[in-house]
């Protein structure tokens, strides 16, 4: 579609809307499109009361501040590949509760400026971000009600601090260079947390960043971080919820898996994505870590459900499969899924031999284990955490 076509569209639809009210507004557009003509439509849309703006523009694209500026009903932002600056005496946006900022060139004024002036902010998410080195800072005495940070694939963030009782979430995805410095206050009741590093040589230490997860409840981790941290004693006692994000280059077997759980005494529910991934099964799991599963001493008292995804029937995941049938009295449901590589194919004879001994291993008399097919899964067993 010609630009002109696409502006003389964006209008007709703007002029034909007859109701009172807009909800949500969105705008896919290119870097050629007039400043004039983006703050006509935004001005139209303020009229009617609009909360939720979705602006997807080029990298070129410089979004010009005052279009946000002054008093409105926006409470939800999202800003893909712009650039943005505010200037010092920036007042829009006060009653913006959740910001999300996608490929978006910031820096640590920008970030400043939106935590000092944005008071009832309550999310902010910050994903691909890039321009020169930014800090991340945000400080108890603005923000009374912020919630909820989202940091992923952010490679020129070199710090975060983190200094607001008030944050429960806090999801991560990264090379880990970033965390590796952050600071988050003592204070902090994290209650939902992803942690997701993508580079084990730069992989941070837990203590090193002060990240206390003692009272988290739904908690999503990559398995570089069961390399970094998997057998240091990480409690947390409270947990419900976890998701295994597996990496193809990390070295993980199932014992890693299941000593990280012996922490987790109240776990309910297990996430275990494959992707593709294949357990590490050399001589140290045969003569070491393989021998240290089938004599851990554990039982998951509190297991209700259990799906891994990518489930190719190899004797390693069978031997985890094994752990959790043994190990869970009032387990209810394990469900597993083939690859969605076709390369990966399971024999569905297989699976029937398989299912034998699924029974003799099971200790719940409750316990239902469902096998499916990728394209097949019917299962409504999902996790909390989607990937960032």
């Amino acid at each position: 579609m010609k630009h002109e076509d696409y502006v003389r569209t964006v209008y007709q639809i703007l002029k034909q809307h007859v109701g009172s009210e807009v909800r949500s507004f969105g705008l896919y557009s290119d870097p050629c499109i007039e400043t004039s003509i983006l703050e006509e439509w935004l001005d139209i849309v303020k009229m009617k009361g609009v909360k939720e703006v979705d602006l997807d523009f080029s990298s070129t694209f410089n979004f010009p501040h005052n279009l946000l500026d002054g008093e409105t009903s926006i409470t939800t932002v999202k800003l893909t590949r712009c650039v943005l600056s505010f200037p010092d005496n920036f007042n829009g946006l006060r009653s913006l509760t959740s910001l999300t900022l996608e490929g978006v060139h910031v820096n640590s004024r920008l970030i400043d400026s939106v935590t000092r002036n944005c008071l009832f902010l309550e999310n902010l998410a910050l994903i691909q971000c890039r321009g020169g080195d930014f800090s991340l800072c945000i400080e108890a005495h603005g923000q009374k009600k912020f919630k909820k940070l989202t940091v992923a694939n952010s490679s020129n963030l070199w710090k975060i601090e983190i200094l607001v009782p008030t944050l429960s979430a806090f999801h991560y995805r990264g090379s880990g260079r970033d965390i590796s410095t952050a600071f988050f206050g003592s204070f902090l009741r994290l209650e939902d947390v992803v942690l997701d590093f993508i580079n084990s040589k730069d992989f941070p230490d837990l203590p090193t960043c002060r990240l206390d997860l003692g009272r988290v409840t739904v908690l999503t981790i990559s398995s570089t971080f069961l390399e970094g941290n998997g057998r240091k004693s990480i409690f947390i006692p409270i947990l419900k919820e976890v998701q295994f994000l597996m990496e193809e280059t990390s070295y993980c077997n199932p014992y890693d898996i299941a000593s990280f759980l012996t922490n987790c005494s109240h776990i309910e529910r297990i996430f275990i994505d494959l992707n593709g991934f294949s357990f590490n099964c050399g001589h140290y799991w045969e003569f070491h870590n393989k021998v240290l599963l089938e004599n851990l001493q554990f039982t998951l008292s509190h297991l209700k459900s259990v799906k891994v995804k990518g489930f190719k029937l190899q004797i390693a995941e069978l031997s985890l499969v094994k752990f959790f049938l043994e190990k869970s009295p009032v387990l209810e449901t394990m469900v597993l899924v083939t690859p969605k590589n076709q390369n990966r194919k399971v024999n569905v004879k297989d699976i029937d031999m398989c299912r034998q001994k699924f029974f003799s291993w099971q200790l719940s008399p409750r316990a239902k284990v469902d096998v499916f097919l990728h394209s097949r899964d019917r299962s409504s067993l999902h996790p909390t955490h989607s990937k960032l």
